[in-house]
């Protein structure tokens, strides 16, 4: 069985393209069984993988950014195989690298290579967003699912995501222009209705190119950690960037946050929600936990 990297080239302003030839003469020199596969359009990686997966592999490196971890985990997902016969990781090339800060996994190749070869697996929760008619659609996400903010900064920046610096110009743009969006939201039997900012359900630690939205996160605790940031005037987003920057979000009065394994949400008029930085579809959508449910390599104890 070979350890498949699924190499997205334009991650990181083409980062990984430039840094491919290093990577496969380490792992080359290293002796390590491998197949290297490059996408070439957005959602490639989903079909390249579960292809792979149906035809018996097991082991999978994304190369690349949190959207390119969530098309490969995508793609194991729609393979319809057992999850926990599968092993993930990244090799973090891209801008955000969200789900790779949190587990502390090194963007230099040797350091990298130097991570790959401890094969340190631990077990991971997994969320799967349904949405559609009757939530008949479904998309894994294996950092975070939100809504609200991140999501206009999503659409204001396409599909040529870009640099983090890039999403920071965005996101201050959106602050600005940003009008709330009425959510209803239920979990674990409560309700609440409000105008946010952005709900947050995460698994992972950071979003947003490294912004600390849960900084009690547990990857393998089987629990979202909520957090929804209600609206509040322009000069109050501003003033307020520093609480998730800093990793003190739950101090900021207009930030609310909860544990929970399923989440429903709606709102007032059509909005998107994203997954892993990936814009889905429209709401409403339903969250559901599965706990444990695949197996990774991570730099954490």
């Amino acid at each position: 069985m070979h350890w498949c990297f699924v190499v997205n080239p334009m991650a990181g302003g083409g980062k990984a393209k430039r840094n491919l030839p290093r990577l496969t003469a380490l792992l080359n020199e290293n002796v390590i069984d491998y197949i290297i596969t490059e996408t070439t359009k957005p959602k490639h990686g989903v079909e390249l993988v579960k292809d792979l997966a149906l035809s018996g592999e097991r082991l999978f490196v994304a190369v690349g950014g949190d959207g390119s971890l969530n098309e490969v985990l995508q793609g194991i997902v729609e393979s319809t195989l057992p999850i926990e016969e599968f092993t993930l990781t990244v090799l973090p090339w891209g801008s955000g690298n969200d789900w790779a800060r949190f587990h502390k996994i090194p963007h230099q190749t040797e350091k990298w290579i130097s991570f790959f070869k401890q094969q340190q697996r631990v077990k991971h929760d997994i969320g799967i967003a349904s949405f559609g008619a009757d939530f008949e659609s479904n998309h894994a996400f294996i950092n975070l699912a939100g809504t609200g903010l991140d999501c206009m900064v999503l659409q204001e920046m396409g599909q040529a995501a870009g640099l983090s610096f890039r999403y920071y110009l965005t996101m201050l743009r959106c602050l600005r222009r940003y009008k709330a969006v009425n959510f209803n939201v239920s979990y674990d039997g409560r309700r609440f209705e409000t105008p946010a900012l952005m709900l947050i359900h995460c698994l992972g630690r950071y979003g947003g190119a490294g912004m600390d939205f849960a900084p009690d996160a547990n990857t393998n605790n089987g629990k979202f950690n909520g957090l929804c940031i209600k609206d509040m005037t322009f000069v109050q987003r501003l003033l307020g960037l520093r609480y998730p920057l800093n990793g003190s979000i739950n101090q900021h009065d207009r930030a609310e946050s909860y544990v929970s394994r399923e989440i429903e949400i709606n709102s007032d008029r059509e909005w998107y929600f994203e997954c892993d930085g990936e814009l889905i579809a429209p709401l409403p959508a339903r969250l559901t936990m599965h706990p444990q449910a695949l197996c990774v390599l991570s730099n954490l104890s």
